[in-house]
């Protein structure tokens, strides 16, 4: 949907914030869309990534959801904030995939697979252990810079499911831990302690591997 625009007003755009262009996006504003797009769709695309582990299925699948975000503009609340509704609109498009393409498969297996897509499985520890960022800059900024993707791929699926979520949500999303707790129907203090241990999991596999 790119287009060449001129360069001042393009500028300009880029200086709007995501509220501001999603209500230039509802009236179907195609520079707004763009710039909303070179804004967002890389961490879309990584996290549908760690979620499907297929570079092409992860770029089909996000150009879905900025699809989906255009023709639903409508649907966002602009008294909220768009990230919230975005990180929300792109977990729902993949639990809708998952049940368009495996709806024949045993109930079981599409249980499982729901659960690795919704990050939902059960979790009693809901202890509030403090996530803490020391350190966990390089960590992201190794996901967030797509080098060595493989191997970084093969960490993540070792995570168990909701702890891969929070991760997932944590690094791509920018969200904080309450949005993301409100997003996943979870409380903080139990988002908090995923957090803990799916970092310091995802950390010593990076470190097995040699890549920090």
């Amino acid at each position: 949907m790119a287009k060449l625009f001129n360069l001042p007003v393009v500028l300009t755009y880029r200086l709007f914030s995501d509220g501001e262009l999603m209500k230039k996006v509802k009236r179907k504003d195609n520079m707004a869309f763009d710039v909303l797009y070179e804004r967002y769709v890389d961490r879309v695309w990584s996290y549908i990534f760690y979620k499907v582990h297929s570079q092409e299925r992860a770029f089909e699948l996000t150009q879905d959801v900025f699809l989906k975000l255009f023709n639903k503009a409508d649907l966002y609340d602009e008294e909220k904030k768009f990230s919230s509704w975005m990180w929300s609109l792109v977990r729902n498009h993949l639990v809708d995939d998952f049940k368009a393409k495996d709806a024949l498969a045993p109930s079981s297996s599409r249980a499982e697979l729901f659960n690795h897509i919704n990050g939902e499985e059960d979790d009693n520890r809901m202890e509030d252990v403090l996530f803490d960022d020391h350190g966990a800059d390089q960590l992201f900024e190794l996901v967030l810079s797509k080098s060595n993707l493989n191997q970084i791929k093969e960490c993540f699926t070792k995570l168990p499911a909701n702890q891969l979520e929070v991760l997932s949500l944590k690094i791509f999303s920018d969200q904080s831990i309450e949005e993301i707790a409100l997003g996943i129907k979870k409380k903080s203090g139990a988002v908090k302690s995923l957090l803990f241990r799916a970092r310091d999991s995802l950390r010593l596999c990076l470190e097995r591997s040699g890549l920090i």
